[in-house]
Protein backbone atom coordinates (compact mmCIF):
# COMPACT_ATOMS: atom_id res chain seq x y z
CA UNK A 1 0.00 0.00 0.00
CA UNK A 2 3.02 2.33 0.93
CA UNK A 3 4.85 1.56 -2.12
CA UNK A 4 1.95 2.29 -4.43
CA UNK A 5 1.04 5.32 -2.28
CA UNK A 6 4.58 6.28 -3.27
CA UNK A 7 4.17 5.29 -6.56
CA UNK A 8 1.32 7.84 -7.02
CA UNK A 9 3.23 10.64 -5.29
CA UNK A 10 6.25 9.92 -7.69
CA UNK A 11 4.37 9.92 -10.80
CA UNK A 12 1.71 13.22 -9.67
CA UNK A 13 5.43 15.15 -8.77
CA UNK A 14 6.76 14.09 -12.29
CA UNK A 15 3.55 15.46 -13.90
CA UNK A 16 3.75 18.67 -12.42
CA UNK A 17 7.13 19.04 -13.73
CA UNK A 18 6.12 17.85 -17.41
CA UNK A 19 2.94 19.02 -17.83
CA UNK A 20 2.63 21.76 -14.70
CA UNK A 21 -0.63 24.16 -16.13
CA UNK A 22 -2.45 20.75 -17.16
CA UNK A 23 -1.97 18.64 -13.66
CA UNK A 24 -2.47 21.97 -11.92
CA UNK A 25 -5.73 22.31 -13.55
CA UNK A 26 -6.89 19.65 -13.46
CA UNK A 27 -6.07 18.93 -10.02
CA UNK A 28 -8.11 22.78 -9.40
CA UNK A 29 -11.28 21.34 -10.83
CA UNK A 30 -11.11 17.78 -8.81
CA UNK A 31 -10.85 19.58 -5.80
CA UNK A 32 -13.49 22.37 -6.40
CA UNK A 33 -15.66 19.19 -7.42
CA UNK A 34 -14.85 17.73 -4.41
CA UNK A 35 -15.18 20.53 -1.91
CA UNK A 36 -18.51 21.90 -3.51
CA UNK A 37 -20.09 18.26 -3.06
CA UNK A 38 -19.12 18.25 0.72
CA UNK A 39 -20.26 21.86 0.72
CA UNK A 40 -23.74 20.98 -0.69
CA UNK A 41 -24.31 17.59 1.39
CA UNK A 42 -22.64 18.23 4.98
CA UNK A 43 -22.68 21.58 5.54
CA UNK A 44 -25.90 23.32 3.38
CA UNK A 45 -27.76 19.67 3.69
CA UNK A 46 -29.72 20.87 0.11
CA UNK A 47 -32.34 18.40 -0.94
CA UNK A 48 -31.66 18.51 -4.49
CA UNK A 49 -27.76 18.29 -5.55
CA UNK A 50 -27.51 21.83 -7.89
CA UNK A 51 -25.06 20.17 -10.63
CA UNK A 52 -24.74 24.09 -12.29
CA UNK A 53 -23.21 25.63 -9.12
CA UNK A 54 -20.52 22.46 -8.94
CA UNK A 55 -20.02 23.17 -12.21
CA UNK A 56 -19.16 26.70 -11.72
CA UNK A 57 -17.27 25.42 -8.71
CA UNK A 58 -15.19 23.44 -11.13
CA UNK A 59 -14.77 26.29 -13.71
CA UNK A 60 -13.16 28.50 -10.94
CA UNK A 61 -11.01 25.18 -9.89
CA UNK A 62 -9.91 24.79 -13.55
CA UNK A 63 -9.09 28.50 -14.42
CA UNK A 64 -8.23 30.45 -11.40
CA UNK A 65 -6.87 27.86 -9.04
CA UNK A 66 -5.15 25.43 -11.57
CA UNK A 67 -4.15 28.35 -14.65
CA UNK A 68 -4.10 31.56 -12.99
CA UNK A 69 -2.55 31.33 -10.07
CA UNK A 70 0.37 28.75 -10.86
CA UNK A 71 1.47 31.70 -13.75
CA UNK A 72 1.12 34.41 -10.43
CA UNK A 73 3.05 32.07 -7.90
CA UNK A 74 5.93 31.75 -11.21
CA UNK A 75 5.88 35.41 -11.81
CA UNK A 76 6.77 36.14 -8.38
CA UNK A 77 10.29 35.49 -8.11
CA UNK A 78 10.59 37.14 -11.63
CA UNK A 79 9.33 40.34 -10.65
CA UNK A 80 10.60 40.97 -6.48
CA UNK A 81 13.93 42.85 -6.20
CA UNK A 82 16.63 40.90 -4.93
CA UNK A 83 16.32 42.15 -1.13
CA UNK A 84 12.65 40.48 -0.67
CA UNK A 85 14.66 37.06 -1.62
CA UNK A 86 17.63 37.31 -0.19
CA UNK A 87 15.88 34.63 2.20
CA UNK A 88 13.59 31.99 2.32
CA UNK A 89 11.65 33.60 5.16
CA UNK A 90 11.78 37.29 3.76
CA UNK A 91 10.49 36.09 -0.03
CA UNK A 92 7.63 34.41 2.02
CA UNK A 93 6.55 37.42 4.12
CA UNK A 94 7.28 39.73 0.68
CA UNK A 95 4.48 37.08 -1.38
CA UNK A 96 2.02 36.55 1.73
CA UNK A 97 1.61 40.72 1.65
CA UNK A 98 1.51 40.88 -1.96
CA UNK A 99 -0.65 37.58 -2.72
CA UNK A 100 -2.93 38.32 0.54
CA UNK A 101 -3.34 42.41 0.26
CA UNK A 102 -2.96 42.89 -3.75
CA UNK A 103 -3.76 40.28 -5.44
CA UNK A 104 -6.41 38.55 -3.43
CA UNK A 105 -8.55 41.65 -2.81
CA UNK A 106 -8.39 42.90 -6.40
CA UNK A 107 -8.53 40.08 -8.90
CA UNK A 108 -9.16 36.65 -7.42
CA UNK A 109 -12.47 37.57 -4.94
CA UNK A 110 -14.18 39.42 -7.61
CA UNK A 111 -12.56 36.27 -9.76
CA UNK A 112 -14.45 34.27 -7.80
CA UNK A 113 -18.06 35.77 -7.54
CA UNK A 114 -17.68 36.39 -11.52
CA UNK A 115 -16.78 33.41 -12.91
CA UNK A 116 -19.28 31.18 -10.77
CA UNK A 117 -21.75 33.48 -11.15
CA UNK A 118 -21.42 33.78 -15.09
CA UNK A 119 -22.01 29.79 -14.84
CA UNK A 120 -24.73 29.68 -13.06
CA UNK A 121 -26.51 32.20 -15.40
CA UNK A 122 -26.61 35.15 -13.44
CA UNK A 123 -26.40 39.03 -14.73
CA UNK A 124 -23.88 41.97 -14.47
CA UNK A 125 -26.18 43.13 -11.56
CA UNK A 126 -26.85 39.87 -9.31
CA UNK A 127 -23.23 39.13 -10.01
CA UNK A 128 -22.10 42.52 -8.28
CA UNK A 129 -24.35 42.58 -5.80
CA UNK A 130 -23.47 38.92 -4.92
CA UNK A 131 -20.19 40.18 -4.51
CA UNK A 132 -20.10 43.44 -2.69
CA UNK A 133 -22.53 41.55 -0.24
CA UNK A 134 -19.91 38.68 0.78
CA UNK A 135 -16.90 40.64 0.01
CA UNK A 136 -15.81 41.56 3.37
CA UNK A 137 -16.81 38.34 4.90
CA UNK A 138 -14.58 36.65 2.37
CA UNK A 139 -12.07 38.57 2.73
CA UNK A 140 -11.67 38.56 6.67
CA UNK A 141 -12.00 34.61 6.45
CA UNK A 142 -9.27 34.54 3.41
CA UNK A 143 -6.88 36.51 5.86
CA UNK A 144 -7.41 34.01 8.69
CA UNK A 145 -6.79 31.28 6.57
CA UNK A 146 -4.34 32.17 3.97
CA UNK A 147 -1.72 34.26 5.49
CA UNK A 148 -0.01 31.87 7.65
CA UNK A 149 -1.04 29.18 4.84
CA UNK A 150 1.07 31.08 2.51
CA UNK A 151 4.08 32.45 4.41
CA UNK A 152 4.47 28.78 4.44
CA UNK A 153 3.69 27.83 1.46
CA UNK A 154 6.19 31.00 -0.06
CA UNK A 155 8.91 30.88 2.25
CA UNK A 156 8.93 26.47 2.35
CA UNK A 157 7.73 24.94 -0.74
CA UNK A 158 9.30 24.24 -4.28
CA UNK A 159 7.52 26.90 -6.71
CA UNK A 160 6.31 24.07 -8.47
CA UNK A 161 4.51 22.58 -5.73
CA UNK A 162 2.95 26.04 -4.62
CA UNK A 163 -0.27 26.02 -6.89
CA UNK A 164 -0.92 22.09 -5.74
CA UNK A 165 -0.26 23.69 -2.13
CA UNK A 166 -3.14 26.53 -2.88
CA UNK A 167 -5.30 23.74 -4.15
CA UNK A 168 -5.44 20.98 -1.75
CA UNK A 169 -5.66 23.95 1.70
CA UNK A 170 -8.38 25.17 -0.81
CA UNK A 171 -10.64 22.40 -0.54
CA UNK A 172 -11.48 23.40 3.27
CA UNK A 173 -11.42 27.38 2.01
CA UNK A 174 -13.59 26.47 -0.74
CA UNK A 175 -16.16 25.16 1.36
CA UNK A 176 -16.06 28.75 3.48
CA UNK A 177 -15.91 30.27 0.08
CA UNK A 178 -19.00 28.51 -1.23
CA UNK A 179 -21.21 28.72 1.82
CA UNK A 180 -19.93 32.45 1.67
CA UNK A 181 -21.05 33.06 -1.58
CA UNK A 182 -24.09 30.87 -1.47
CA UNK A 183 -25.77 32.81 1.60
CA UNK A 184 -24.95 36.36 -0.07
CA UNK A 185 -26.50 35.18 -3.18
CA UNK A 186 -29.62 34.32 -1.12
CA UNK A 187 -29.45 37.86 0.63
CA UNK A 188 -29.54 39.47 -2.78
CA UNK A 189 -32.02 37.44 -3.92
CA UNK A 190 -34.15 38.15 -0.59
CA UNK A 191 -33.63 41.70 -0.71
CA UNK A 192 -34.81 41.40 -4.93
CA UNK A 193 -37.99 39.71 -3.81
CA UNK A 194 -38.42 42.28 -0.90
CA UNK A 195 -38.63 44.70 -3.45
CA UNK A 196 -40.37 43.29 -5.73
CA UNK A 197 -43.05 42.92 -3.04
CA UNK A 198 -42.89 46.25 -1.91
CA UNK A 199 -43.46 47.57 -5.83
CA UNK A 200 -46.18 45.36 -5.89
CA UNK A 201 -47.65 46.61 -3.08
CA UNK A 202 -47.47 50.14 -4.36
CA UNK A 203 -48.82 49.82 -7.52
CA UNK A 204 -51.87 48.10 -5.76
CA UNK A 205 -52.38 51.23 -3.57
CA UNK A 206 -52.33 53.51 -6.54
CA UNK A 207 -54.20 51.43 -8.70
CA UNK A 208 -51.97 50.80 -10.93
CA UNK A 209 -51.58 46.99 -9.82
CA UNK A 210 -54.95 45.63 -11.68
CA UNK A 211 -53.85 44.99 -15.42
CA UNK A 212 -56.45 45.73 -18.21
CA UNK A 213 -56.65 43.80 -21.17
CA UNK A 214 -56.56 45.87 -24.65
CA UNK A 215 -59.88 43.80 -25.56
CA UNK A 216 -61.46 45.42 -23.15
CA UNK A 217 -60.92 49.35 -24.55
CA UNK A 218 -62.65 48.58 -27.40
CA UNK A 219 -65.59 50.98 -28.10
CA UNK A 220 -69.12 48.64 -28.14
Amino acid sequence: MSFRLSSIISRYTTLLETHPYKTNIASGIALCAIGDVMCQNMVLDVVHFDYRRCLSMMSFGGIYNGFINLWVYNKYPQVFPKFMKSTPARFGIAATLVDNFIHVPIFYTPGFYYITGIVQGQDREEINSTLWNGYFESMVSCWAVWVPVQYVNFALVPTKFRALVVCVVGLGWNIILDWISHRAAKDVGAVHDEDEIKAKMRAHRTGRAIPIDAKTRQEP
